[in-house]
């Protein structure tokens, strides 16, 4: 079956009037032998759906300004309601939506609260520089096509020298960064295992005792293509990792490092694309 032109706010289907149900010309449709598809100026429509024309549009009023409370109308104030726009999204039963749904937005929260075990101290017995800790997880379920994860996060720490928290007076670098990991492997097609994603970097000097010691904060948007497994039933899990590195001393050790992270407030927010 198929529309055909556009008569006196009408429209003609097989020799018929049908009138629109308001200015937007909804009307109720009844199966037609020979046919499954339905074209608006078009007797030979391609799609389920198909609005042909150079000027054809298509409006929803429950997504209107009026109507809606994710579409945000006149922001620009100009009293032109055509030259505003917000982002549509499709949920999972196929419908039309205004609201973004995420995995995880902190938002206003501290997402990373702080916990006295979140410090990382180098010390002067370690003789490669740097020493890792995982910072905190967040489990995801599996997916079951290749997508795209939108990872942002904001870690903060504070620097010191000791477990008494003196400060840094040496003058010398010490360097903390902040990364991700994704288990199981995000893409096995690549050949690359556990790959750190989106690395933040942040390096402290400091000659003076009465120095600063934080917050400092680390931050990244960085994405992760996700190519799954067939028939996977494993949950992923992202990981926020801590790092702190230094030189090394003239005995070969590190130099003394303590860092504090999440001291302030943190940020995470998770997306699939």
């Amino acid at each position: 079956m198929y529309w055909g032109q556009k008569i006196w706010g009408s429209f003609s289907l097989n020799g018929f009037s049908y009138l629109g149900i308001s200015s937007m010309f909804f009307f109720l449709l009844f199966p037609y032998a020979g046919s499954s598809q339905v074209g608006i100026n078009t007797s030979d429509p391609q799609e389920k759906l198909h609005i042909a024309g150079t000027t054809g549009t298509l409006r929803v009023e429950s997504l209107n300004a009026a109507n809606n409370p994710f579409n945000s109308g006149d922001t620009d104030g100009n009293g032109n309601m055509d030259d505003n726009t917000v982002p549509l999204y499709v949920d999972e039963h196929g419908d039309f939506k205004l609201q973004l749904e995420v995995l995880e937005n902190s938002g206003a929260e501290d997402y990373l609260i702080p916990y006295v075990n979140q410090t990382l101290t180098l010390s002067t017995n370690n003789t490669s520089g740097c020493i890792d800790k995982l910072i905190e997880t967040y489990v995801f379920p599996p997916i079951s096509r290749p997508t795209l994860l939108q990872v942002k996060y904001n870690i903060s720490h504070k620097i010191y020298l000791d477990n008494q928290n003196n400060s840094l007076a040496d003058g010398l670098a010490r360097r903390v960064d902040n990364f991700i990991r994704i288990t199981p492997d995000p893409d096995p097609t690549d050949g690359i295992t556990d790959r750190e994603y989106g690395p933040s970097s942040r390096t402290y000097t400091s000659a003076s005792a009465n120095s600063v010691q934080g917050p400092f904060f680390n931050g990244h948007t960085t994405y992760v293509r996700l190519i799954p497994a067939p028939n996977t039933t494993e949950n992923y899990t992202l990981e926020l990792w801590g790092r702190v590195c230094s030189d090394l001393n003239s005995s070969g050790g590190s130099l003394q490092t303590r860092v504090f992270f999440t001291y302030d407030a943190d940020f995470l927010f998770l997306k699939l694309h």
